[in-house]
């Protein structure tokens, strides 16, 4: 669980960190000297149920309001720290609402500087009145003096109570936002992050996205201890191997391998905060950050955004992000005195979405990220279940061929057997409609398959036909079919190829594309000039199979002897055998070969 603060500068949230863990998260000497955060701060705190969580200490000056934002992304819970002497002020607010477009639900406020308020009651009402505008309203107040260690005890608890599992993160692509990143003596490259989804251990090969560059993951350690294997929902610091400091900058994403999209266009479920002075229908210019990753935002919405309202819409950066499915944004504008920077933001749906696409899909994927939404947009062009995953912020699916909706499929396939019967009318000789010549799109081998399943057409070699189609054969097929009749009455004692020229008193031309049409159909097998029907080949082939897997070594004499066959046509045969992997010749002898098992039956 990872538990980050919130509050405007000065309100005591460093303090109030090192009263609850013991640790001091102002780790810089500009910030000791100033008495204020600028960086983010991390430390560990166990919580009264014994469970450890990690705690981020966040900035809360304006000028560093990036960089809370860069903390809050992957918050399970906040405590927002107001002092009780000042009340609610403007960072609050900005604070608040960052912590609401980034999806934080769960939030705790601290009361802080009670020892210095004249009226802690009043202030408590007031806090309570700003609190309840926001989407924050009902969160729990505890009145805290950090110095003293008052209220610390209530405040865990709070806390403790807002704890969820976080098993859902564990079967999500791997996600760690880099937010710090230095060079170690003696180890080489460190970074540091909240690790938002999945789970990392020592060995691992990670991407550096978007620079889709690898690394391995020398060392873990969470708070500074040494561990072999974290998951989702932790503070994690990584020693890197194969990549240098340079190579993985501050902002970038870590992922698995090909788990993560890259690129500057993506669909987004969007947040208008209510504080806004008119709708959003298109902006330009927008401040848009990630985490530690900033880039530049053009918003087109569909349709408009009220101040206060939830929708659908376009972002376009003007650089390339590593950007996932789910992931939630930061959209800044002009900074207003009282409110901050913060104008809105979102959550991603689509990282990787159609150049064009209807409003109604995005709002689906809003909804309900599936699979099926996108198969039913892309129709004939279908979806490539690799990116799936990082498109929708879903698990990964198994790799493999593109998929289609089956109704895609299904007007395809119609198509097809539309094609298919219109060439065999125009030509009732055809064997059929050359493959070669079909379009080549992405959908072709689903629609064939689909076709030739239901009858509607049939496969000979490379050319499809109506199932009922009926033609005259050729003379190839009319000379093929007399050669088969005669290879197949010989049996295993198969015809030279040049005595069945005499027997069917055919030229060798001719005779040689018929036995060419027939092996390419699987009727007949060629070997050293013997011609043999399959139909006795195959049970031949299954006992030898099996011949060879029970004795382990087969004498030459035993073909002749099995099927009563003279040297002259055994010799062929057994070539035959071990072409097909069916046996492997060993001097004289014969063993199993690597096909032997799967013909033995």
């Amino acid at each position: 669980m990872i538990v980050g603060t919130a509050g405007h500068v000065n309100h005591g949230k460093t303090t109030l960190i090192e009263a609850l863990t013991g640790v001091s998260c102002d780790r810089l000497e500009q910030e000791r000297a100033r008495g204020m955060t600028i960086e983010l701060g991390f430390a560990p705190w166990t919580l009264p149920s014994g469970r450890r969580v990690s705690v981020i200490d966040v900035p809360g000056h304006s000028r560093f309001a990036r960089t809370m934002a860069a903390g809050a992304l992957g918050m399970d819970a906040a405590i927002l720290v107001v002092a009780a002497d000042e009340g609610w002020m403007p960072q609050t607010h900005e604070h608040v609402a960052t912590c609401q477009v980034l999806g934080v639900k769960r939030v705790v406020v601290a009361l802080t500087r009670i020892d210095r308020a004249v009226d802690v009651d009043t202030s408590l009402r007031f806090v309570r009145e700003k609190l309840d505008a926001t989407v924050f309203a009902g969160a729990p107040i505890v009145r805290v003096c950090a110095p003293k260690h008052e209220g610390l005890d209530e405040l865990a608890a709070r806390v403790a109570a807002l704890a969820d599992d976080p098993a859902a993160d564990r079967a999500l692509p791997l996600l760690l936002p880099v937010d710090r990143v230095f060079t170690q003596k003696g180890f080489g490259t460190v970074v540091t992050s909240s690790l938002l989804r999945g789970a990392l251990a020592v060995g691992d090969r990670i991407t550096v996205y978007p620079a889709r560059r690898e690394a391995r993951v020398r060392t873990l350690h969470v708070h500074g201890e040494a561990v072999e294997r974290v998951e989702a929902r932790a503070r994690v610091a990584l020693n890197l191997a194969d990549a240098s400091a340079e190579e993985v900058p501050r902002g970038s994403l870590l992922g698995a391998p090909g788990q993560l999209c890259v690129g500057r266009v993506f669909d987004a479920e969007l947040d208008w905060l209510a504080h806004n002075g008119k709708a959003l229908s298109r902006a330009r210019s927008l401040g848009w950050g990630q985490g530690p990753a900033r880039a530049i935002a053009s918003v087109v919405c569909d349709p408009p955004l009220k101040p206060g309202q939830r929708g659908v819409g376009r972002v376009h950066l003007d650089r390339e992000v590593a950007l996932v499915g789910g992931t939630r944004f930061v959209l800044r504008g002009a900074s207003d005195r009282k409110r901050g920077a913060v104008v809105g933001g979102g959550r991603i749906v689509d990282a990787a979405p159609p150049r064009r696409r209807a409003a109604a899909v995005r709002a689906r994927l809003a909804e309900a990220p599936t699979i099926e939404a996108l198969l039913e947009e892309a129709g004939a062009r279908g979806v490539d279940p690799a990116l799936v995953g990082a498109r929708l912020g879903l698990a990964p699916l198994p790799k493999g061929p593109r998929r289609f909706a089956d109704a895609a499929v299904e007007r395809a396939a119609a198509k097809l057997v539309e094609q298919v019967t219109a060439h065999v009318s125009d030509d009732p000789s055809s064997a059929g409609l050359p493959l070669e010549s079909l379009r080549r799109a992405p959908i072709s081998a689903a629609a064939i398959a689909r076709a030739v399943s239901a009858g509607s057409i049939a496969r000979e070699g490379n050319a499809l036909r109506p199932a009922t189609h009926r033609r005259d054969p050729s003379p190839v097929e009319r000379l093929a079919a007399r050669a088969l009749t005669a290879i197949g009455a010989a049996k295993l004692a198969g015809p030279r190829e040049h005595d069945l020229e005499r027997t069917l008193g055919a030229n060798g031309k001719a005779l040689a594309e018929a036995l060419a049409h027939l092996e390419a159909t699987g009727a007949i097998a060629r070997s050293q000039g013997f011609c043999f029907a399959m139909e006795h080949l195959a049970p031949l082939r299954a006992t030898i199979a099996r011949a060879a897997i029970e004795r382990g070594s087969l004498p030459f004499t035993f073909l002749k002897d099995h099927a009563g066959l003279s040297r002259k046509h055994a010799m062929p045969l057994w070539t035959w055998l071990d072409r097909e992997g069916v046996t492997v010749r060993r001097g004289d002898a014969r063993a199993a070969g690597p096909a032997a098992a799967a013909h033995a039956g």
